[in-house]
């Protein structure tokens, strides 16, 4: 049956014992039911049923007020033991009471049943909300919850029996016969809390299932539990989620209360007392029949598919206009529908909803919450119901009337369903954020006391803590507050970057200082000393004096200054130049670049061209750097084929950046290109994306919807996130990502597949099981861990306003509290046609059933092995098809002989290598053949 495809083997025990707890106690309670209504109507008016509810509703609060005196209140296994014990004996005691006793015992078992329900039906459902995480509530209370209905039906029917013939009292020892077997039964085997917990991370789950700004739980004392109630019904206040859920049990209480009473009011009236018992046990039994079909056919569907605020609005929705029908004079026909609708729903797609509601709290707070929402909500909204009857009674019409309320009624309990959707998601939200691992921050604000640090750091006999705090004051904008005494420092390290500091910030206060520096010991200090003077004070004299100095770095640095400064000089200086670019050391060329950085030029285009073609990477980074400072458009080329290179792309990036539009407009071109190399390719989309959200978002808009390679477009989708982190407001084409998300998901589905496909022949045919093909399973695997990283980027775009990179981490924790809630978030947030298969594919089910969930069908059981693996051959990437090749070869597969022998040649050589041995192989067989 469909009830039971959701249970899973590890979740069987533990179903199926909380379904038959629940059944007995509710086939007891419905026995206990149908003798008190039959005894109290048979002998009392339907009037006083009002004044029975106030009293329940006071008892139950009075009661649950002395279980927090008491202290806090326990809901495990012992305690729910005890009760249905106690509750077996209390049913025995008024089985005796009713024969010698008037009717005042009769107004005692109202109270009674009012309380077995409040309070024992409350243990149990906080106990089992303790076992379960809110997807696995959403999956296995339906099935649970139908043993509340077939209870229901099983007491019925015991209940028509024995009301047919045997005396209505007797149907008091049948209650109590079943909570006895029921307590000793399946409630002794059910597991503990604790059993569950421990396979949990205790410290994850309460992160991430307590409300934030919960109080911590505390066992209290005797005399501190009213102060426990006191800050929990705070809690409740405060919390929106909570007060919403505790609005939503008052409403529903107070209307199915009333719809309770026009019922029997109408039944009362137009049934003969005689047949009153018969009647009542005859309708709990069709309207519980009608509740269990509605459990069975539609309720798991239902909660599995829809959003909890919808299926909270299903019995209210169906309510008001029956109820609209009773006050416009529809009678006891009306009022009959009006109850068959409570009867058959409100067991069943109401319980179950509101039951969810509870189980993203964490058990500590639950047991608390739930005790005080259930008892105050239910019986409180009984007492107003009450209220709201006596007054409708003491008008004329009151039936109609109290219809019209009914219908009121209705109506606010289905807007406080639905705006508690907001509330609920941001349930899941709080708890994916507090699990959240930040990986931004910035700096603080410096005060005095870390200035002091600082600054004192610069006195460091530990160059790398010298040039951390240089750095830090950097990124402070702080580089003012750097001593020009720096530059008597002894490390030639810490004397040339202090150099590059001043230059940049302009600091005229150092010069006097340069000119000792002039003659530093140290070759690189006088290169950088010659950079700065070029930049703050320059002057030819100066650069004629060092183009004779010993060090050739030094002297490529005085040609530069001369040929910048111009004059009779420049040209010799500028043949000089040209010796060391064709003949001259690394380290020349080196400080041509930096030279020519701090003394910029036009005429200096041919030669920074000439440096970043040489191979050497130090070189090329000074030469981007100098390039920025020179913005010629002929430098574009020259800086994409810096882009592959990590050591330099951050440079080359921040230069095409500088020249603006010229370098976007020939970024898009490459990208549109497929002739560019495709490790050129694979950086453009980061480096448009350098240009600002306003500029590169339509360019990459444009190429995502086009681009034909995989790891490029993964590349656009990076950084259109990165993008719009910084612009959350940026519009993007939804049909366009729509299309892109469609096609992630199914090459989702289709590396899928593969894999099902891959590990039933593996599983039929043992010898097909070497290293090679279990190669070929990791990579689908990374595969179609790939595809799913671009699914959760698209979903990130379409979904601006939540975090899905928290969700998308909140699904591979440990803790299966956090795993619910990201699943439940993503439920909620997402809409068809991607709900459905997104959330079956980050479903922890097995592959194949996965699949199928998602829309990718049956695997090709039958389709054959060679068929896979030309799939493979096909469709793989440059890895997989190597990979396929050889095990190909290896297991004497004819059948691909062709293919592989077609496969296109890659520029690496990897692939033929593998395809010469493996058309060697399969020849070397065929002729042993």
């Amino acid at each position: 049956m469909k009830l039971f495809a959701p249970v899973r083997p590890d979740e069987r025990r533990a179903v199926g014992l909380a379904f038959a707890t629940l059944l007995g106690i509710m086939a007891s309670h419905s026995l206990l039911e149908t003798a008190r209504d039959a005894l109290f109507l048979s002998r009392l008016p339907a009037s006083r049923l009002a004044w029975v509810y106030l009293a329940v509703a006071a008892v139950s609060l009075a009661l649950f007020a002395l279980q927090a005196r008491a202290g806090r209140v326990r809901a495990g296994r012992a305690a729910l033991v005890a009760w249905l014990l106690g509750a077996s004996a209390v049913d025995t005691a008024f089985w005796f009471a009713i024969h010698r006793s008037g009717t005042a015992v009769l107004y005692a078992l109202y109270l009674w049943s009012g309380v077995f329900a409040t309070l024992v039906v409350v243990r149990f459902w906080t106990l089992v909300g303790e076992l379960f995480t809110v997807g696995q509530a959403k999956r296995l209370f339906a099935l649970i919850g139908s043993g509340s209905v077939l209870g229901a039906i099983v007491g019925g029917a015991i209940g028509r029996i024995l009301a047919g013939g045997m005396e209505i009292g007797s149907l008091l020892l049948a209650s109590a016969a079943l909570l006895v077997l029921t307590a000793v039964g399946p409630v002794l085997w059910l597991p503990q809390p604790s059993e569950v917990a421990a396979s949990r991370s205790e410290r994850g789950r309460s992160r991430a299932a307590a409300a934030p700004g919960a109080p911590p739980v505390v066992v209290h004392a005797p005399g501190a539990a009213w102060r426990d109630v006191v800050a929990t019904a705070r809690l409740v206040a405060e919390r929106p989620y909570l007060r919403g859920a505790a609005t939503l049990v008052l409403l529903s209480t107070v209307t199915l209360t009333s719809v309770d009473f026009l019922f029997k009011s109408a039944a009362a009236a137009h049934v003969p007392k005689a047949d009153l018992g018969a009647f009542f046990a005859g309708t709990t039994l069709v309207f519980n029949i009608a509740s269990l079909v509605v459990q069975v056919a539609g309720v798991g569907w239902l909660v599995r598919t829809q959003r909890i605020d919808r299926v909270l609005s299903v019995l209210p929705a169906m309510l008001v206009p029956l109820a609209a029908a009773v006050a416009a004079g529809g009678g006891f026909v009306a009022a009959f529908a009006l109850k068959a609708c409570d009867g058959a729903l409100r067991h069943s797609v109401h319980r179950t909803a509101t039951e969810v509601l509870f189980v993203p709290l964490a058990a500590t707070i639950r047991s608390r919450v739930k005790g005080l929402v259930d008892v105050v909500g239910q019986r409180g909204g009984q007492a107003i119901a009450s209220l709201v009857i006596l007054l409708s009674l003491a008008v004329p019409g009151g039936a109609r009337l109290l219809a019209v309320v009914v219908g009121l009624l209705a109506l606010a309990w289905l807007v406080a369903a639905r705006r508690l959707k907001k509330h609920y998601v941001d349930l899941f939200r709080d708890t994916l954020s507090e699990v959240a691992v930040r990986t931004r921050f910035e700096f603080p604000e410096l005060d005095l006391a870390s200035l002091e640090a600082l600054i004192q750091g610069l006195n460091s006999t530990r160059d790398a803590e010298v040039l951390a705090a240089l750095d830090f004051l950097v990124e402070q904008d702080r580089v003012r507050l750097v001593p020009a005494l720096l530059l008597y420092h002894p490390s030639p390290a810490i004397v040339v970057r202090g150099l590059e500091l001043f230059t940049a910030a302009g600091r005229e206060d150092v010069l006097p200082i340069t000119e000792r520096l002039l003659e530093h010991p140290d070759a690189e200090v006088r290169a950088a000393t010659l950079r700065a003077r070029a930049w703050l004070s320059p002057s030819a004299e100066l650069y004629a004096r060092f183009v004779t100095d010993p060090s050739p770095i030094v002297v490529a640095t005085a040609l530069v200054g001369q040929v910048s400064y111009g004059g009779t000089a420049a040209t010799a200086a500028r043949q000089r130049m040209q010796q060391l670019l064709d003949k001259g050391s690394l380290d020349e060329a080196t400080a041509l670049a930096r030279a020519i950085r701090t003394s910029p030029g036009a005429g200096y285009e041919g030669v920074l061209l000439a440096l970043a073609a040489l191979p050497d990477a130090r070189v090329r980074l000074e030469t981007a750097r100098a390039m920025r400072e020179i913005l010629a458009p002929r430098f574009i080329p020259a800086l994409f084929a810096m882009l592959p290179d990590q050591s330099l792309r951050l440079e080359a990036r921040a230069t095409l950046v500088a020249l603006g539009a010229d370098a976007l407009a020939r970024l898009d071109a490459a990208l549109t290109d497929r002739s560019v190399d495709v490790k050129i390719r694979r950086q453009l989309p980061r480096t448009i994306g350098q240009f600002g959200a306003a500029a590169a978002a339509g360019i990459l808009m444009r190429h995502l919807r086009d681009e034909p390679e995989g790891a490029v477009r993964f590349r656009i989708l990076r950084t259109l996130a990165r993008l719009q982190d910084d612009d959350p407001r940026l519009g993007l084409d939804r049909k366009t990502l729509e299309d892109a998300l469609e096609a992630a998901l199914a090459s989702v589905r289709r590396v899928l597949a593969w894999r099902v496909e891959l590990a039933v022949h593996t599983q039929a045919v043992a010898a097909s099981r070497t290293p090679v093909q279990e190669l070929v399973g990791a990579l689908l695997e990374h595969k179609e861990l790939q595809a799913m990283e671009r699914v959760f980027l698209l979903l990130g775009l379409l979904h601006p306003e939540e975090n899905v990179r928290s969700v998308q981490r909140g699904l591979r924790s440990r803790d299966r509290a956090v795993r619910a809630s990201s699943l439940e978030l993503l439920d909620n947030v997402l809409r068809a046609p991607f709900r459905a298969p997104v959330l079956a594919l980050v479903d922890d089910l097995p592959d194949a059933e996965r699949l199928a969930r998602a829309g990718g069908g049956a695997p090709r059981h039958g389709a054959g092995y060679e068929t896979l693996l030309g799939d493979l051959l096909e469709r793989g990437g440059l890895g997989m098809r190597a990979l396929v090749a050889y095990h190909a070869g290896e297991m004497r597969l004819h059948g691909l002989r062709d293919r592989i022998g077609a496969l296109p040649r890659d520029h690496g050589g990897l692939l033929e290598p593998v395809v010469q041995r493996t058309m060697v192989l399969l020849a070397e067989a065929r002729r042993e053949a």
